[in-house]
């Protein structure tokens, strides 16, 4: 089955192209086997046992997943390892909120089986121990099931058998669903199959894959995840990183700590003092690693801006600007990020709120990236894992060509042109595809060319030439991660040699910083108000042009110290020591120190390390070795590589430890040789992420006090031409240019200044003078388009920003995603090539399907062809939404019928999906606002097809196959099939809704009588029979026999004929008219042969029998010459006669061909009819129905199948939900409300007869029962008892985020038992005892039972309760009778007797007290005090001589054991109210 929403689009043939579209594997497999551990072993180290019988009742717990269906809105409930269970649900939620245009309709989890793969299958399938197993019918499509379940009986899982060449254990080939650590996303549209189309979103693939769920699809298996990490989370304070710094290398967190490091531990490069009298507005970056290409990572979601990546010797690049650069390559990146605020009010510094609906503010910020290598530039084909941004970019060189052939696999596939393209060519030569591709077939657009515009051209051009390109919109988005440029060794100038720092690694490093425009209300002021924390920043403003500083120097001592008047008051005790213009070597050695790294470290704290406590709670009273103390080794790791291992000597008792931990170091290990470290497990429902949050922030306030790491600096910088200019002219007269140019001459001054030029790029204009300037993409009038500005959008000319040192900014802004009061925008609207486009006008918008005529069911390509190549996950509006509207006369006013909603890949969307209409029909495409586009040009924009006429209303039921494993289904399916006379549907998508009548049981149904229509849908799609199929030996084709599957066989054609029956006969010689390889049969043709064969048998013993025969089969198989074997006149007439008896068919014509001694019988093909199959699953909703129907035994009901295909097929119920939580399995909608959501406009067959009886089988009454800190649930069960051993029933208890399972079969029940206090070791059971309690029953194998029965659910309150207390006066003695709910059998309760004294006070009287007796007593050692019945009921008695032998007014009191408050006594931390008996006087007890 195929979702209306959604047709299956994507395939693949190459893992490179794979890799491409969904990214490359983040999730290392932690669990592979190695020569000493299997991969089982492993992962039940970390999952635990599956093949124990209580593996899925202490571990698999159900997980209520969000986002299911169009609207995101409904939910589904798989199944799931306890363990795991919070990463998935937050990986939903995470799917759910970014709002993917992609339909998750179906999600499978825990399963007990083998691998579904080949290889596993071949291993296991023949072999011996299954041999009984292999004689059940369902065994083929579900041996990996039954195979599984027998060696768990069977105790064989350690087993080794052959495996390849070599052996495996058998548990090592047990699925990941049995650990319940996988899951199935919608199978039907992403099947296990090799080389099948899949339609997986790949956002989808890598949000699980960042909770560690490994995708399948690279062996072909597209619905599957499992995780496969060694170590599992808590709750999920350790999601996938949303910002990386510049070196990340992995999908993990990374410290900011060792970032500061990098920095400080470096030669110069700090913030915001650089070594030269200078303010510096970033931070210097050496990498650790030795490749000599160190990738470069986008901090954040956000876009290019601006970029020059300066060849050697290109762009300006020439000897002066190397020797002022340390010969570091002047490339840059500059990207903007656009920062959401989530706050309530979503406003800060005086700045309105949104409106109530509409999208939180966007603040910009940019980030820096500057000494970044050039590429490969003379590379043929852009490689885009150097930088997917300067890929694209490059591809566009001469634009692209999408394919727009209906009849192509690569339909909607942008290729990119080899040469310029032309407005009339007739077809494109591209890359990745060796034959040109047609541009037009006729009047029909086969392919589509979108030449780059001349000023993209250009700035390609310019960018290899060293020039500064500018974006003023989104054309490249890049992820937080993504690669965006590398820093590598010295590139040397030509005929010059590398620099002696060169090495292997190269002499690099990278500069770093990130900046908002210096505006009230920017990015910066946004972060300090939601972190809460603005007194920890020290604002600072210099808004001189010039950035040398003024300082004191040997020459002038008595000059200003700018320094001091910009940084003496940001409490840095670091601005007091630097007096004069030579304070370089202090600054240096300060930061290098690393003594002052972290605040509050004692002098004895090695450098670059902070402190870390952690609390050892000596639970087990460990008292150390024999001087009282142990030890502890602390290993610490950056990489996988060791830093250091120091031991710490401490008593047992001492709590808590300080570390020193090296700044650069990623992770640390605890070991010791004197005891075991045990994880704490959280608290009952304790949520640790707050508390790690806290823990975060208050680490961050402590840093970012040291070294100006939390200063804001206000000021001009040093990146525009005049910036330069004006600091070149004042370091002239400073004299600090005298060993580096001849400053005295201005024509030599001037020259060096000119070739030091590149060192700006800020708002630096291209013209003749300077022809390395900026370049803008689109248009060209460049000042209009240039970034720089006073425009919102624009970074403003004076080059006033706020700068803030990037690794604090970088941390903030982690901890703000953390609190969730701030969000990235991650997608925008895809950007034109031209200023002139619109979006709103894409190049193309068209329909497109294969068939010569269109027809219903057949399948229809949306594509829109977009100005631009961008690439959209669909969030922000940035999806298309393809629909269908009726138009004509006559036709309703509904809204457009949604075909399909998906995002843009390479500047195209498209949708595949089933036409599921007749009639005429308009198409139209809108954004994902719900704005139609206008596009230039189209193609298919109005369908008309014509509406299917059923051959008779009869729909023909049969056994169909078993539904497919991957679902875990064992339960046959139904078939039907359908037949049309005309406009015969390519598909045709409906319901089937069962009636059904009661009768007794044994007795038949009176159908007569009209019967009660079911309030559920099961969703069919009917196809058309393969067009290829071996059947019974034969080859079909259509409906054309062309051959038999062996050739030595003589399969049967039909009852009496045989192929070679139609291929040679003894008296006629060659039958077949053409050669054997064409043989050539239209079967209908065979079964009329067959009709007249049986026609033609004799009706009495005296009747001559007449044989029919074939003469002769004509070259197209359409005609068939029949004769007897006499051909005689009477027999030939005779087969005339029967032939006219047959029923009267349009199909078939008849001739007597006298010349031939013959009748020609001859097919009429129909111009377009044929049948229709299907198989469906009736369970779901028999169970449904049986429950309404059924209130007692001895009843049955008779169901009969409907089909009802509307027009719009499953479109028309898209909004409706389902009762077994899979819209795909079941709809809640009933035969009355299809016709009405189609407006009566539906194709309709009742099915030929009857499915099997349907019996009671359904749960029943529930009983609750205590035992000794315990409670027992038992839940009646109705039906057949082996139905009830298949479905193996279960009861659920929900808790606290959990759900814990249990079932215990036994005859017509089944029952639990639950723990209230404390669990078999020991471990106290909050939230049990006094709380609320939600049960359910349902069965665990729906799949297994004909009829699968609604689970029930019930709620418990389980707070001790005495209800009251009575008395019966006997003969002899007074009982006492008691009742009571959820009192545990264990716990004690007695009855007090009081009389009431002369002032009419009531007062025990202990005489009478210890002398009642009770019928369970508590102890065997005493018997004065009582418990309850597991039922709450309660006895107890005394004898009425007691009370005689002193008269007076008594009553009894009954209450727990326990120290009474008034009216109340603790069991367990839960007041129990005291029950009071009536009072008996005197004269009740008689004389």
């Amino acid at each position: 089955m195929s979702y209306s929403h959604q047709q299956p689009t994507h395939k693949y043939t190459t893992d490179a192209e794979l890799e491409r579209i969904y990214g490359k594997r983040l999730v290392h497999n932690d669990f592979q086997s190695d020569s000493i551990t299997g991969n089982f072993e492993k992962t039940a180290r970390v999952l635990d046992n599956p093949v124990l019988e209580s593996f899925s009742r202490n571990h698999i717990v159900d997980v209520k997943l969000p986002g299911i269906g169009p609207q995101k809105d409904k939910t589904v409930t798989v199944q799931f390892n306890r363990k795991l269970a919070h990463l998935l649900l937050a990986a939903f939620e995470k799917i759910r909120s970014e709002n993917l245009p992609y339909t998750i309709y179906q999600v499978g989890g825990y399963f007990f089986r083998y691998q579904q793969n080949p290889s596993v299958r071949e291993a296991l399938e023949n072999r011996p121990e299954y041999v009984d197993l292999r004689k059940d019918k369902g065994f083929s499509a579900n041996w990996n099931i039954v195979c599984a379940e027998r060696d768990r009986q069977l105790k064989t899982f350690d087993e080794r058998i052959p495996y390849g060449s070599k052996t495996k254990a058998k548990k090592d080939l047990l699925s990941n669903h049995a650990f319940g650590s996988a899951i199935d996303i919608n199978w039907e549209t992403n099947p296990y199959k090799k080389g099948a189309l899949f339609d997986l979103h790949p956002r989808i693939v890598a949000i699980l894959e960042g909770f560690g769920f490994s995708w399948g699809g690279k062996y072909h298996d597209y619905m599957h995840f499992e995780y496969l990490r060694g170590t599992i989370e808590g709750v999920p304070d350790e999601d996938p990183p949303q910002v990386f710094y510049p070196f990340s290398a992995e999908q993990r967190r990374e410290s900011p700590l060792k970032y500061y490091y990098l920095n400080e531990r470096g030669k110069g490069g700090y913030f915001p003092v650089g070594l030269q009298q200078n303010l510096h507005g970033g931070v210097h970056l050496e990498p650790e690693a030795t490749a000599t290409r160190t990738p470069v990572r986008a901090a954040m979601p956000g876009y290019i801006v601006a970029a020059r990546l300066m060849a050697p010797g290109k762009g300006g690049d020439n000897p002066d600007v190397r020797r002022v650069t340390d010969d570091r390559p002047l490339g840059f990146v500059l990207l903007r990020h656009e920062v959401l605020d989530k706050s309530s009010n979503g406003a800060t510094g005086g700045q309105a709120a949104p409106s109530e609906g509409s999208a939180p503010p966007a603040h910009p910020l940019y980030s820096l990236y500057m000494h970044l290598a050039a590429p490969q530039w003379d590379a043929a084909t852009p490689d885009p894992a150097e930088a997917p941004w300067l890929a694209s970019l490059l591809k566009m060189r001469f634009g692209g060509v999408v394919d727009l052939d209906a009849s192509s696999k690569d339909v909607g596939k942008t290729f990119w042109s080899k040469e310029a393209l032309s407005p009339g060519a007739t077809a494109f030569k591209v890359h990745d595809r060796e034959a040109p591709l047609s541009a037009q077939r006729g009047s029909k657009i086969l392919a589509l060319g979108k030449p780059s515009p001349e000023d993209v051209r250009q700035a390609i051009e310019a960018l290899q030439e060293g020039a500064v390109i500018t974006f003023d919109r989104a054309l490249f988005p890049v992820a937080a991660g993504e690669t965006i440029g590398f820093v590598s060794g010295n590139q040397p100038l030509e005929g010059q040699a590398p620099a002696a720092s060169a090495g292997t690694g190269g002499a690099r490093y990278l500069h770093w910083e990130m900046f908002s425009p210096s505006t009230q209300n920017g990015v910066i002021e946004l972060l300090r108000a939601q972190a809460g924390i603005d007194k920890l920043f020290n604002p600072v403003k210099e808004l001189r042009q010039n950035n040398l500083l003024d300082m004191p120097s040997a020459e002038n001592e008595g000059a200003s110290n700018e320094l001091q008047q910009i940084l003496g008051n940001t409490g840095e005790p670091l601005a007091e020591q630097l007096q004069s213009d030579t304070y370089g070597s202090i600054l240096l050695e300060h930061f290098n120190e690393g003594k002052t790294f972290f605040p509050e470290q004692p002098d004895s704290a090695p450098r670059f390390t902070y402190p870390l406590d952690i609390t050892l709670d000596n639970t087990y009273q460990y008292k150390g070795d024999a001087t009282g103390h142990c030890s502890l080794d602390v290993t610490y790791f950056k990489g996988n590589v060791s830093l250091k291992t120091e031991k710490i000597r401490f008593k047992p008792g001492q709590g808590k430890l300080t570390l020193n931990v090296p700044a650069e170091a990623d992770t640390l290990d605890l070991w010791s040789p004197d005891f075991f470290l045990d994880k704490p497990d959280p608290s009952a429902n304790e949520n640790p992420r707050p508390k790690r949050l806290e823990n975060r922030i208050e680490l961050f306030g402590k840093a970012v006090t040291r070294h100006w790491r939390n200063l804001l600096l206000d000021h001009l910088n040093e990146w525009t031409p005049e910036s330069l200019e004006t600091q070149l002219e004042a370091r002239s007269e400073a004299g600090h240019l005298e060993d580096i140019v001849d400053t005295s001459s201005p024509t030599v001054f001037a020259a060096w200044k000119k070739n030091i030029r590149p060192l700006s790029w800020w708002s630096r204009k291209k013209n003749e003078d300077d022809p390395y300037g900026e370049v803008p993409v689109l248009g060209a009038e460049a000042q209009e388009q240039s970034i720089f500005g006073s425009g919102e959008q624009l970074l403003p000319e004076s080059a006033n920003t706020l700068n803030v040192h990037p690794v604090t900014t970088l941390w903030l802004i982690d901890i703000l995603l953390e609190k969730e009061t701030i969000a990235f925008k991650k997608a925008w609207p895809p950007a034109t090539l031209k200023r002139s486009e619109s979006t709103q006008k894409p190049p193309f918008l068209g329909f497109l399907h294969k068939e010569v005529k269109p027809t219903v069911g057949m399948e229809l390509v949306g594509i829109l062809v977009q100005h631009g190549y961008a690439t959209t996950d669909g969030a922000n509006a940035t999806d298309v939404s393809f629909s269908a509207a009726p138009e004509g006369e006559g036709a309703p006013t509904s809204a457009p019928q949604t075909l399909g909603r998906t995002a843009y890949r390479d500047g195209v969307a498209m949708v595949r999906t089933l036409f599921p209409f007749w009639g005429s029909w308009r198409m139209q495409a809108t954004d994902g606002v719900g704005q139609p586009f206008e596009p230039l040009q189209t193609a298919g924009m109005t369908l008309q097809t014509d509406r299917p006429e059923l051959e008779g209303q009869t729909l023909v039921l049969g056994t169909g196959k078993t539904a497919p494993a991957s679902d875990g289904k064992v339960r046959p399916l139904v078939s039907g099939s359908l037949n049309f006379s005309k406009n015969w549907p390519i598909a045709l998508a409906g319901y089937v809704v069962l009636e059904h009548w009661r009768a007794p049981k044994g007795s038949k149904p009176n159908l007569e009588e009209p019967p009660t229509s079911g309030a559920w849908a099961i969703p069919v799609i009917a196809n058309r029979p393969p067009l290829k199929k071996v059947d019974r030996g034969l080859k079909y084709e259509g409906d054309f026999i062309v051959g038999k599957e062996k050739e030595k066989n003589n399969p049967r054609v039909t009852a009496d004929f045989t192929f070679q029956d139609f291929v040679k006969h003894r008296q006629f010689g060659q039958v077949f008219a053409g050669e054997a390889a064409n043989f050539k049969l239209a079967f209908p043709l065979a079964h009329r042969l067959q009709e007249l064969k049986t026609a033609c048998r004799p009706r009495t013993q005296r009747e001559k029998p007449i044989v029919p025969l074939v003469k002769r089969l004509s070259v197209n198989g359409l005609t068939l010459h029949v004769s007897t074997a006499s051909g005689a006149e009477p027999e030939l007439a005779f087969l005339e006669e029967r032939l006219a008896q047959l029923p009267a068919s349009p199909l078939f014509s008849v001739e007597r061909v006298p010349e031939k001694a013959a009748i020609s019988i001859t097919y009429l093909e129909p111009e377009s009819a044929g049948p229709l199959f299907f198989d469906f699953d009736p369970g779901p909703a028999l169970g449904l129905i049986a429950a309404e129907a059924f209130s007692a035994e001895g009843e049955t009901l008779h169901v009969r199948p409907r089909f009802i295909a509307p027009n719009g097929g499953h479109l028309v119920l898209a909004d409706k939900e389902s009762p077994v939580g899979d819209v795909t399995k079941l709809l809640t909608a009933s035969l009355e409300d299809i016709k009405s959501a189609c407006g009566n406009d539906f194709l309709e067959a009742v099915a030929d007869k009857l499915l099997p009886p349907v019996g009671r089988f359904e749960f029943g009454e529930v009983s609750l029962k205590m035992g000794r800190g315990k409670l027992y649930t038992t839940v009646r069960l109705h039906g057949d008892a082996k139905q009830w051993t298949a479905a193996a029933p279960i009861i659920k208890l929900k808790l606290g985020g959990e759900t814990f399972q249990q079932g215990k079969l036994v005859g017509s029940t089944v029952s639990a038992e639950w723990d209230l206090f404390k669990d078999k070791k020991g471990k106290p059971l909050p939230g049990r005892w006094g709380g609320t309690l939600e049960f359910s029953a349902e069965i665990s194998q729906p799949d297994k039972v004909t009829t699968p029965p609604p689970g029930i659910s019930w709620t418990v309150e389980l707070k001790p309760r005495l209800e009251e207390l009575k008395h019966e006066i006997g003969a002899k003695s007074i009982r006492f009778l008691g009742q009571a709910s959820h009192v545990p059998t264990d716990v004690s309760l007695h009855i007090t007797c009081e009389r009431k004294d002369e002032t009419g006070q009531w007062q025990e009287d202990i005489g009478i007290t210890q002398l009642i007796r009770y019928k369970i007593q508590a102890s065997q050692q005493s018997s004065h005090y009582g418990c309850c019945t597991d039922t709450g009921g309660f006895e107890a008695n005394v004898l009425k001589s007691a009370l005689k032998k002193t008269p007076g007014t008594f009553r009894f009191v009954w209450a727990p054991k326990g120290t009474r408050a008034g009216d109340t006594v603790d069991v367990q931390g839960i007041p129990v109210e005291v029950r009071t008996a009536p009072e008996i006087n005197p004269e009740d007890l008689g004389a």
